[in-house]
This record gives structure tokens, sequence and C-alpha cells, in this order.
């Protein structure tokens, strides 16, 4: 996961494999409710990414959990039990309200090679990973953590 504005090695070349936009994700009807949120876990990248946008503004007696796991926020979420900053994708589960940022904040996923390394070494490779990244969410990632 890499923030296009900050993080960039002057030594890397970097491949986008996947942009995707964070969002703020509520239980449907309950967007203007003080929730607590949930967070990217400490020591993540996403977690650095979350920190830059909202992590100041959302104080800590707030915080409901962290974690980054992909299956559980958006159950969390769901069942009313707290609000969350998450990757779209990870928020289209039905019964969840998202709110996008203004201006819009991505985060995306690279592949990170020398530069002047071949490429072509590696263009199966990040195509393979492209296309698995761009896979529709599986019906075990939309459901919640009893039914798994």
């Amino acid at each position: 996961v890499y923030e296009a504005t900050h993080d960039k090695n002057p030594v890397l070349e970097y491949s986008v494999l996947r942009a995707e936009e964070l969002v703020t994700a509520a239980p449907k009807g309950r967007e203007d409710d003080e929730l607590p949120v949930i967070i990217p876990a400490q020591g993540s990248h996403l977690r650095l990414v979350f920190d830059r946008l909202a992590g100041a503004a959302i104080p800590r007696d707030r915080v409901y959990a962290e974690s980054d796991d992909p299956r559980v926020i958006p159950a969390l979420v769901r069942r009313g039990e707290c609000a969350a900053i998450l990757p779209l994708a990870n928020a289209l589960a039905g019964g969840i309200s998202v709110r996008r940022f203004s201006p819009s904040r991505c985060f995306y996923t690279v592949a990170a090679t020398r530069q002047g390394q071949d490429l072509a070494v590696l263009a199966k490779v990040i195509a393979r990973l492209r296309m698995l990244l761009e896979a529709p969410v599986s019906e075990n990632e939309t459901k919640s953590p009893q039914d798994l």
C-alpha cells in the first residue's frame, strides 16, 4: 500500500497495481451518530495513510478497535458497533453508508523495483497481481465474522 504523495524512494520505480479511494463508512441510518471508530492496525502502511488523513481528528477514546481484516471491519460497521475509514471496495457491502472525502483520498498498491531493473522479467508477475487485485470481492469477504 502506497500513498502517491508520500514515501517515494528515489532509487525505486513504481508500477501501480491498484488505486483505491478511502471513505468513511457507517451503519445505514446512523451516519450522523457519534460512533466509535475502528482504525487500521498500528504498524501497517494503511495506518500511516490513516494517521495522515484523520488520525489527529479522532480522539483515542473514540477508537473501537484496530484491525486490518477486510472481512471484520465492514461486518462490525454493518452490525452497528462502529464507524470506519476504509477502502471503498471494502465498504460496498449492504447495510453500510459511505461518505467520500473532499478532496478524495486514495492509496495505491504498487510493485516497487530498483531503478534500471529490467521490468520485462517481472511483467507477468505484475500483470497477475493486477488481475488478482481487480477481482471482485468474494462472498466470504462480505459475510459477518459469525457466518465464517
